[in-house]
């Protein structure tokens, strides 16, 4: 493994957008500030869930865990921007439940993957408690003080007050009016296929085996279930999407959802493509501004990415900045796609893996389908100083774990390694992406830029 060192020594003109290098936020190095826990002195992070971010970009929240005692290792971080020592604690495993007393001492348990934040910082989530296995899951919301939106073993809202919710009320978002959107199964009288809802706060949006989506291409059916994790509302509370399935042929039943109505369809073919969708690996994504995004593939093991229903990137496009020399591809990763985000301005941030011949380079962040961000062996700066000194390199992207703001701020998680490819755990960062400029860069020393290369 060696690395390319690139030498100015003059003057040069550049049109083309400014290098953007990863900075990070935490990580797992031990040896590194970043890899301290803030507010508990000699523990360090051990792992990383996936970071959501506020509307207007000043406020994260995320789930991660440290290296103490097994049953006291989960933590939900609440954080501002890109400054780790504003991060705070708000939750850690093993303690009080603030908005339910009844429960035992030291009864946190888990959380769903799914949380978010709203502009104020006040946030809403799903968790599982160590109590009373009748009444251990909630949806609870925080916004100065906590609040139990929903909670297994409570009574169901209107004209459902028969049913109370039962172990699964999952995929929250938190709306701009401080609503709760999420999605519970009950218990009760409905039987097993009509028990699964969709609800925007008290109200109904859909229900298993009674709901018909409009606009399916195969004899109109009610659905027949709803994807965990796959429901998302805009900020404002005036779009939605959710992903599930019908009642009906089982080579037609996986379905998108906007609004209530079937945007893509097992089966059949999208706009301008010949072969049918497939069943498997769709994803669902909406925008705090309503902007959506889903990516799958096709019967023939093509993969896209559509944005407001408009595809914008396939397997086989060329990658940008290539010149021809590198594409989207699923040789390594059968997906091609592993994360899809968009802001509220309509730009994007897609991830895919490529054909590059380099196992160590073949996988890219891209934004607005002109810049790659980041790929794969490059360096990232973990002190802080805005220098390529640190010998960490990102070895894999998670899959989804990332958000981008409106001021062009793209935080995302990775695992590293340094350059003899030794593991460094992984690590939460940010990246600033510029706006295209005409730069004027005047260098009387070295400038050395330094990338793996095998």
């Amino acid at each position: 493994m060696k690395k390319t060192m690139l030498t100015f020594a003059a003057m040069a003109l550049l049109t083309t957008p400014a290098f953007a290098m990863p900075a990070v936020i935490f990580s797992e190095i031990q040896t590194s500030p970043t890899g301290e826990v803030p507010g508990m002195p000699g523990v360090y992070f051990d792992a990383f869930e996936r970071p959501y971010g506020s509307p207007n970009g000043e406020y994260w929240i995320m789930q991660a865990d440290n290296n103490g005692l097994s049953g006291v290792d989960d933590m939900w971080l609440v954080g501002m921007g890109t400054d780790g020592s504003t991060a705070t604690i708000v939750m850690q495993e093993g303690d009080n439940l603030p908005w339910d007393a009844s429960v035992p001492v030291g009864a946190y348990s888990t959380t769903d993957r799914v949380m978010e934040i709203d502009n104020n910082g006040h946030f809403a989530l799903s968790h599982n408690s160590a109590g009373d296995t009748a009444n251990d899951d909630y949806v609870v919301k925080y916004d100065g003080t906590w609040s139990v939106i929903a909670r297994e073993g409570d009574a169901m809202p209107f004209p459902f007050q028969t049913e109370t919710y039962d172990s699964s009320v999952d995929t929250v978002n938190l709306l701009s009016d401080g609503t709760v959107t999420f999605s519970p199964n009950s218990e009760g009288t409905l039987d097993s296929a009509t028990d699964d809802f969709l609800m925007k706060g008290t109200a109904y949006i859909a229900q298993e085996g009674i709901t018909v989506p409009g606009g399916q291409q195969s004899t109109p059916a009610p659905y027949d279930s709803f994807d965990t994790s796959d429901y998302h509302w805009d900020y404002n509370g005036n779009n939605w999407i959710a992903q599930g399935d019908t009642e009906g042929n089982t080579t037609e039943d996986d379905i998108v959802v906007l609004n209530g109505s079937v945007i893509v369809q097992e089966g059949f073919s999208l706009p301008g493509q010949v072969d049918v969708v497939d069943d498997f690996d769709l994803e669902v994504f909406m925008g705090h501004a309503g902007d959506y995004m889903v990516r799958g593939e096709n019967n023939d093991g093509h993969d896209w990415i559509l944005l407001n229903g408009v595809i914008i990137a396939e397997t086989g496009d060329e990658v940008p900045g290539s010149g021809g020399t590198e594409h989207y591809d699923d040789a390594s990763f059968s997906d091609t796609w592993f994360t899809m985000q968009v802001n509220g301005l309509g730009d994007y941030v897609l991830g895919a893996t490529t054909d590059n011949p380099d196992s160590e380079a073949d996988a890219v962040l891209v934004f607005n389908g002109t810049e790659v961000i980041a790929r794969q062996g490059d360096p990232v700066d973990v002190n802080g100083n805005g220098l390529f000194d640190d010998d960490a390199y990102i070895d894999t992207f998670n899959n989804d774990d990332g958000f981008l703001t409106d001021g062009l701020m793209y935080y995302f998680t990775a695992t590293l390694q340094d350059g003899a490819g030794a593991s460094l755990g992984q690590a939460y960062m940010y990246i600033l992406i510029p706006e295209p400029a005409t730069l004027v860069l005047i260098t009387l020393g070295v400038l050395a830029l330094a990338r793996r290369r095998h």
